[in-house]
C-alpha cells in the first residue's frame, strides 16, 4: 500500500495546474475536450460526449502495454498508439524539459512561453490556446482598475437576531472596481455575496466584525453584536416567572406574620380584658364583702339589740356634731377628748350607726 497525492490548482477558467507525487501536469481545455501535458513528457488527448460514457483518448510520450480494445460493457472507447513515442526526456537539458515549462509558465510566463514555443515538443493548437489564455490575463491585468479607497456601511446601532441577514454595502474607488470574495475578511459567521449583494449573518450571538482587505488598502471594520432573541426572551420569561413566584411567596410570608401578629394582639387584648375583668369582679366582691361587714353588726352585740330597740324607739343616746356615730353613754372611750357632747334620741342624733365600742 503506497502513499498518494494529488492537487489541482485553477490557473482560469479551462486551465488546471495537477501535482501528485511523481510528477506535474497541466490540463488545458474543457470537460468534453482537454489536454494534459506532465513533467515526465506524457502527453493525454481525450475527447468524449458528456453523459454518454462514450470518449476517444491519445496518449503519447511514455511506453504502453496498452493495445486496442473496446469495452463493450460500457459505451466508452479507448485507443492507444504504443509505437508514437518521443525520444527520452532525459537527454534534454532541464529548461527544455517540460515540467519546468510548466512550472516557468505559472511563476513568470513571458519566460514559459518563450520556453514553451522554443523547446516543447507539444502541438500547435495546444501552445496556441496557451499563449491565448496568457494574453487575456495580461491584458486583463493591464486594463483592469487599481483599488485606491473601499469603505464598509451598515446599520451597527441596533443588535441582530441570530440567523438574521444584514446587508452590508461596499463603497470602492474607483467605482468600476470589482471586489473578490477572498477581500473580505470576517471574525466570524457568514459572509454572503451574490448578484451584487452582501450579508452577513452568525448562527451564535456574540460581538462580530467584517472588514476589506487588498494588497496595503483595508477599510473601516463593521462591528456586530449578535444575540440569540429567542433564547433571551425565554430566560426573561423564567426570571419573570421566578421573581413573581418569589414575590408571591414573600407576599404569603408577610400575609401569615402579619395574621399571627393581629391573632396574637386579638389574643392579647382577650387576656387583658379578661384580667381587668377578673380584677374587677374580686375588687368588687371586696367592696360587697366589706360593704356587708359594716352593716353587719358584731356578734357580740348581739344581746344588746333590744336594748337598742328599745333606744331608738325612745331611749337616750350621746353624739358629737362631726361623729357619725351615736353612743349609748357619754362615758364611751371615744368620748373621753370631745366637749361638746349631746343627748337625745336616734332621730335626734341623725345618727344611723352604733359606735362599736359602747354598744
Amino acid at each position: 500500500m503506497g502513499l498518494r497525492f494529488r492537487k489541482s490548482i485553477k490557473i482560469a477558467p479551462g486551465l488546471k495546474i495537477n501535482l501528485n507525487k511523481n510528477s506535474i501536469s497541466a490540463t488545458v481545455g474543457t470537460k468534453g475536450a482537454h489536454y494534459t501535458v506532465n513533467s515526465k513528457g506524457k502527453r493525454t488527448a481525450s475527447v468524449g460526449i458528456p453523459g454518454t460514457g462514450i470518449s476517444y483518448t491519445q496518449t503519447t510520450g511514455v511506453k504502453s502495454k496498452g493495445s486496442k480494445k473496446a469495452d463493450t460493457s460500457t459505451n466508452s472507447y479507448t485507443y492507444s498508439q504504443p509505437n508514437n513515442t518521443e525520444p527520452n526526456n532525459n537527454d534534454k537539458k532541464w529548461y527544455q524539459k517540460t515540467g519546468w515549462i510548466i512550472a516557468w509558465l505559472i511563476l513568470f510566463f513571458p519566460v514559459g512561453l518563450f520556453l514553451m514555443w522554443k523547446y516543447s515538443d507539444w502541438k500547435k493548437a495546444i501552445k496556441v490556446i496557451v499563449t491565448a489564455l496568457f494574453a487575456c490575463f495580461t491584458i486583463a491585468a493591464i486594463t483592469s482598475p487599481t483599488l485606491e479607497d473601499v469603505s464598509l456601511s451598515a446599520d451597527t446601532s441596533k443588535t441582530y437576531d441570530i440567523k438574521q441577514d444584514i446587508p452590508i454595502k461596499a463603497t470602492v474607488s474607483p467605482s468600476d472596481y470589482e471586489l473578490s470574495d477572498t477581500d473580505f475578511n470576517i471574525s466570524g459567521g457568514e459572509l454572503k455575496i451574490s448578484d451584487g449583494k452582501i450579508t452577513f449573518s452568525a448562527t451564535k450571538g456574540g460581538a462580530y466584525e467584517v472588514w476589506v482587505e487588498h494588497d496595503d488598502i483595508k477599510s473601516n471594520t463593521l462591528k456586530f453584536k449578535i444575540e440569540d432573541k429567542k433564547a433571551i426572551a425565554k430566560k426573561k420569561a423564567e426570571e419573570a416567572k421566578k421573581k413573581a413566584e418569589e414575590e408571591a411567596k414573600r407576599k404569603a410570608e408577610e400575609e401569615a406574620k402579619r395574621k399571627a401578629e393581629e391573632e396574637a394582639r386579638i389574643a392579647a387584648e382577650q387576656e387583658a380584658k379578661r384580667k381587668a375583668e377578673e380584677e374587677a369582679r374580686l375588687k368588687a366582691e371586696q367592696e360587697a364583702k366589706r360593704k356587708a361587714e359594716q352593716n353587719t353588726p358584731p356578734a357580740n352585740q348581739t344581746h344588746t339589740q333590744a336594748p337598742q330597740q328599745s333606744s331608738q324607739s325612745g331611749g337616750t343616746v350621746y353624739w358629737v356634731s362631726g361623729g357619725s356615730v351615736y353612743h349609748s353613754t357619754p362615758n364611751c372611750a371615744t368620748l373621753k377628748r370631745s366637749s361638746n357632747i349631746r343627748s337625745g334620741s336616734i332621730t335626734e342624733s341623725g345618727k344611723s350607726k352604733p359606735c362599736k365600742v359602747c354598744h
